[in-house]
């Protein structure tokens, strides 16, 4: 029988060379979503980039659009900084774009959007020895915002789904002290069909 559940938009943002993080960010939901949300009538709902259709104008404000209507926000480096996004906004990367758009709606007090989390994947030692522009743009971006916004560094999957999950419930465990009633307009109810435990 289909049970209620409260959707929690997390949408996951990155530039090139991290398809494996990708796929684990989304794996990861599916399996807490199995064993520990879906019993507290919440369901995680992975939203990234590469699951959006097409259409008119430029695509990053497309994908701002999606990221606008999400509760949380991964947003993840490692060697590469990504391309412009176009637009007269002045920014380098859509990952970029995507990291100050997510502050900016987490800090509007109207939107859903709740928590932005930075992870930065563990670069070799050769490569800080001798970094190329993409990792430059990517370290000079990480001394920026270390003085103002704390960030993770993990170095292989086993650190990444850890801290995935130790999120996951810290924003679950949040939402069920505000009785359900999450911040911003109104979410999605979703009618759930649980599977039998295997």
């Amino acid at each position: 029988m289909p049970v209620p559940m409260i959707g929690l938009r997390v949408f996951f943002a990155s530039p090139g060379g991290l398809d494996a993080e990708r796929e684990l960010f989304c794996r990861t939901i599916e399996e807490f979503n199995r064993k520990r949300a879906v019993d507290r009538e919440f369901l995680f709902i992975p939203v990234m980039s590469g699951l959006l259709t097409g259409g008119q104008g430029r695509a990053q404000s497309r994908i701002n659009a999606k990221l606008e209507e999400c509760d949380y926000c991964i947003i993840m480096f490692w060697n590469q900084w990504g391309s412009p996004p176009g637009g007269d906004e002045g920014y380098s990367s859509g990952t970029e774009e995507e990291y100050y758009k997510a502050v900016g709606y987490a800090g509007d007090g109207k939107k859903p959007m709740d928590t932005v989390v930075l992870f930065f994947k563990q670069v070799s030692e050769g490569e800080l020895k001798s970094p190329g522009e993409e990792l430059r743009k990517v370290l000079e971006f990480k001394a920026k915002i270390g003085t103002s916004c704390q960030y993770i560094d993990f170095s292989g999957e086993e650190d990444l789904k850890e801290a995935i999950e130790k999120h996951l419930e810290e924003w679950l465990r949040c939402r069920e002290r505000k009785d359900k009633l999450p911040k911003g307009p109104p979410r999605d109810v979703l009618d759930y069909e649980k599977a039998d435990p295997e």
